[in-house]
């Protein structure tokens, strides 16, 4: 079980708590939290109560989507931020959302970024995530690992999934405050109507993320097969 220190971040309304989520499929822990995705397992970590203990490594990644800063701390993945030419807001934030933890910059991350380097805006197959957020923020985001690709919800389902109806615009909040882009899908909530509404790093990265999951869902076509003619 959780020692008393981490308990105690739990029940504060605000605090800032840390988990790994795991894309892999584990069994269910006792001494872990459940998730509500299946295959997903929440981890309190002890780097949240004592940031001195670990170190996050950052680097920038160029993609087809564009430019980003990514990090990760003991080998899960804490952060990924869409940047311009300048990237040093983008590690400023980085520090801020992990006060205390030294970060070092290298050249490239030793992080399996495949589907995204490659253009598909889907989730990297066993790629580990570091979260760290407010209890609610939490919440959203878990659901929002829970949102299949090439899918798309509305902000007033999100709230809905999460058992909190009525707080749809603080789900709004929780999703835009997300830290760890494209593998924490918050690009797959638009409007109640159905258009794309804002995001984060701007409407056309977020039509583009969508489209490209679109297009790793659509069956590939066997040509050969297609321009046979029967019997032969």
């Amino acid at each position: 079980m959780p020692d008393e220190s981490m308990r105690s971040a739990y029940a504060k309304p605000g605090r800032r708590i840390t988990v790994s989520i795991p894309h892999e499929t584990k069994p269910a822990s006792e001494s872990r939290p459940r998730a509500r995705n299946p295959g997903v397992t929440l981890e309190p970590v002890a780097a949240a109560i004592a940031p001195s203990a670990t170190r996050i490594v950052a680097a920038r990644v160029e993609t087809p989507f564009g430019g980003c800063v990514v990090a990760s701390t003991a080998g899960a993945i804490c952060f990924l931020e869409f940047v311009a030419d300048d990237d040093r807001q983008a590690m400023q934030r980085l520090q801020s959302i992990w006060p205390g933890v030294p970060l070092r910059r290298v050249p490239e991350p030793d992080l399996q970024l495949g589907p995204l380097l490659a253009g598909r805006g889907t989730n990297p197959g066993t790629s580990r995530l570091h979260l760290r957020g407010t209890p609610f923020q939490l919440r959203v985001w878990d659901a929002l690992l829970g949102i299949p690709a090439g899918t798309r919800i509305a902000y007033r389902e999100l709230a809905a999934r999460i058992g909190a109806p009525r707080s749809v615009r603080a789900v709004a909040g929780a999703v835009a405050a997300n830290h760890v882009a494209v593998l924490v899908p918050c690009h797959r909530v638009v409007r109640a109507d159905g258009e794309p509404g804002g995001y984060r790093w701007g409407q056309p990265l977020k039509l583009a993320l969508l489209a490209a999951e679109q297009a790793a869902l659509q069956p590939t076509v066997n040509h050969n097969a297609v321009n046979q003619a029967p019997g032969e």
